[in-house]
């Protein structure tokens, strides 16, 4: 039927029709809205959390065998009465960089399958420990890994990592770690801009792993260590260990972390000096390790004249019983608990705050200045 022929409330019908779909499109494509972890804590949340976005940056992984973690209630005056112990695949600890306010949380997956399924794109883009990236539309559980104000997070999709993790982080406000006013407790995110950094010690070693998920970053410290890589393989079993100091632009030390290890760190120190075939004594053997702690500490005066690092990791102040209590035979409620003396700082990752990597290259060691290193496999991909 042609439209001479079609009556006008035939036409206004149709129109009706079609601005219906139209209108049905239009809220089709409805853009993500961006919300801080606050946000997600709050009762009422998950009723309008489609298309919402945490951005978050991955502070530690960690995964175990066969153990559980004890997770409490939240929102209730005896939340630290009701506790349930959940078996755990791996935990990832976070802060919220979205809206940073330096407060952290974390995810617990509790099978292998449930990691492989949620960090499906980590994995794919070689991300991990460092790396930032999105939580569409998180929920809040309502409990709190421990004793703790760490609340945990849950999610349908696989997490996203954002590649172009520079210029997010320089939109970031310095939160700086500060040891002479730490909180009395709790977990916290800090990330400081433009600091000095001093290294010691420095050697190559060989890693618990040949991953990039955990970023190299433990030390073994039992047999049956596991870390939280869901690929590994036997690719330049190597990473530089150093004793890190960081300082303010006067010099003065802010934190101190023994035996730091970065994949991220060693590639950007040595570059294509990393083969498929490099090992730990290619590079501690007499001569070979005074040239690169040489290179090394060429490269960190570089950055160090020319805006200085950014620092991102976390801390834990932890609660102890009072030592004076110890002596007393106190019921549970009466016992006083007070921060713990030792707070150790992590350092998540460390990166130039204004310095390209490609404009470090220039004082890296070559290939040919380490005999014994094989140059045919060399992972100029991964540098």
């Amino acid at each position: 039927m042609s439209d001479k022929n079609q009556t006008p409330s035939k036409k206004n019908q149709d129109k009706t029709v079609l601005d219906y779909f139209q209108n049905k499109k239009k809220k089709a494509k409805v853009t993500s809205k961006n919300v801080s972890l606050s946000d997600v804590c709050t009762e009422g949340f998950d009723e309008h959390s489609d298309n919402t976005v945490l951005k978050f940056i991955i502070l530690n992984i960690k995964k175990v065998h066969q153990k559980s973690v004890k997770t409490f209630s939240s929102g209730h005056v005896s939340k630290w009465n009701v506790s349930t112990s959940l078996a755990y695949d791996r935990i990832i600890t976070a802060a919220d960089i979205g809206f940073p306010t330096g407060s952290c949380f974390c995810i617990i997956y509790q099978s292998q399958r449930e990691s492989d399924n949620k960090l499906q794109k980590f994995k794919l883009e070689s991300c991990g420990v460092g790396d930032v990236g999105e939580m569409i539309e998180p929920s809040y559980t309502g409990r709190n890994l421990g004793n703790s104000d760490v609340p945990i997070l849950q999610h349908k999709w696989p997490l996203k990592p954002i590649r172009d993790s520079f210029t997010l982080l320089t939109t970031i406000p310095n939160m700086i770690y500060d040891e002479e006013n730490l909180p009395n407790s709790g977990t916290r995110f800090f990330l400081m801009k433009g600091v000095l950094i001093h290294v010691q010690n420095v050697s190559m070693e060989i890693p618990i792993c040949t991953g990039t998920m955990c970023d190299r970053q433990e030390i073994k410290s039992t047999s049956d260590q596991s870390c939280a890589c869901l690929t590994v393989s036997n690719r330049c079993p190597v990473v530089l260990s150093c004793n890190l100091f960081v300082k303010d632009q006067d010099g003065r030390n802010i934190l101190v972390v023994k035996e730091f290890r970065s994949w991220v760190f060693t590639k950007m120190i040595c570059g294509s000096l990393l083969s498929d075939n490099s090992g730990k004594d290619d590079f501690n053997d007499g001569d070979n390790l005074d040239q690169l702690r040489e290179r090394t500490s060429i490269i960190l005066d570089y950055v160090n004249s020319n805006g200085g690092w950014t620092v991102i990791g976390w801390y834990r102040v932890g609660m102890q019983q009072d030592a004076a209590d110890k002596m007393q035979d106190f019921g549970k409620g009466q016992v006083e608990t007070v921060a713990a003396e030792t707070v150790m700082p992590h350092v998540s990752r460390l990166v130039s705050t204004f310095v390209e990597k490609d404009e470090l290259v220039q004082f890296r060691l070559q290939a040919s200045a380490v005999p014994k290193v094989s140059v045919g496999s060399i992972l100029e991909n991964e540098c």
